[in-house]
């Protein structure tokens, strides 16, 4: 086994205490390890020499006890977490089967107690755990539905000044500040700050939340077309828009836009095929695509080596229609 995941081993180099919230509770959910060891010690009798063999009852018969694969010897599990005082149980592990029984009855009064105080802090801990979950899910609630907000009223986001002291910290801060001070005490009282990457973070999971509805969605559907167009944004930046439309399963024809592309370096007919056919790998375009929708300039209308015609190499029931908003 290797040392990194063996959970002894990271005990005795990181004490317990200094572990996150996270690494704890996990450590905690997956108990005390109880490998098989291999012969631990040598015996002499009679003039003989043999290997006493370890017995996994030992694990049953103290439930204190763990080993380390690792190692290869046995540890007292409550003496690794919270033990005070340093002894063979909790830094170079026990190795002697045959005194083994006396040793273990010894160690054992103690441990228990300690035991004891091991799974009340893990109980008290996994109880704040669950709790700061159930807080995190429900301020993680108000922060998406100001994001969905924004993006249904096609709003801007940030503002030039998000400071503390700006007057316009941008639409997010200032919603967020106007409905923190509406939410419930315990939502207040949980609240700390918002990371610098929050807004984009929860921007990227809601798209791809979006994206593999579209993707189930559509795969219900027998066909689609698609349409495609272009625009400049305001930092004179051409970005390229990306609409599949398509028959439900509740026979509704539906329009989802699927985003922006920057075009900008290179907008020759080769290179907006290799964004269609990327876009739209995974919608099945050889077999599915039965419609294709773009203006009527030559590098997306061209039969011969435009757009229109990329596409019918790959999706010969793919239709060019000139596009009616040109």
């Amino acid at each position: 086994m290797n040392p990194v995941t063996d959970a002894v081993v990271m005990l005795l180099k990181t004490p317990f205490r200094r572990w996150n919230s996270d690494s704890k509770n996990d450590l905690l959910k997956a108990g005390n390890p109880i490998p098989m060891l291999s012969a631990l010690a040598l015996d002499k009798k009679l003039s003989k020499v043999f290997c006493r063999s370890f017995n996994p009852k030992l694990y049953q018969q103290h439930s204190w006890l763990c080993g380390s694969h690792y190692i290869q010897k046995l540890f007292c599990w409550p003496c690794l977490l919270l033990g005070k005082t340093k002894s063979v149980w909790n830094t170079v592990g026990y190795y002697d089967l045959k005194n083994v029984s006396r040793r273990l009855k010894n160690l054992e009064k103690n441990c228990f107690t300690v035991l004891d105080i091991v799974n009340e802090h893990g109980n008290l801990f996994k109880k704040n755990y669950n709790e700061n979950v159930r807080l995190n899910r429900l301020f993680m609630e108000h922060l998406i539905d100001l994001v969905l907000f924004l993006g249904k009223q096609e709003l801007a986001f940030r503002g030039h000044d998000e400071s503390s002291d700006s007057l316009n910290k941008g639409n997010f801060r200032e919603l967020f500040d106007m409905h923190i001070i509406r939410c419930s005490q315990e939502i207040q009282n949980h609240y700390s700050s918002l990371s610098k990457s929050i807004q984009n973070d929860l921007i990227l999971s809601i798209s791809e939340y979006l994206m593999n509805h579209i993707k189930n969605e559509s795969r219900e559907s027998k066909f689609y077309s698609i349409q495609i167009d272009d625009t400049t944004d305001i930092s004179q930046k051409t970005q390229c828009l990306i609409i599949i439309r398509y028959v439900t399963n509740k026979s509704e024809l539906v329009e989802r836009f699927l985003g922006f592309h920057n075009v900008s370096d290179d907008r020759t007919a080769q290179c907006l095929f290799n964004l269609v056919n990327s876009v739209f790998y995974e919608f099945d375009i050889e077999n599915k695509l039965v419609g294709q929708c773009y203006d009527g300039a030559c590098v997306m209308s061209g039969h011969l080596t435009g757009l229109q015609a990329r596409v019918k190499e790959v999706a010969p029931n793919a239709l060019f229609t000139h596009c009616l908003a040109h």
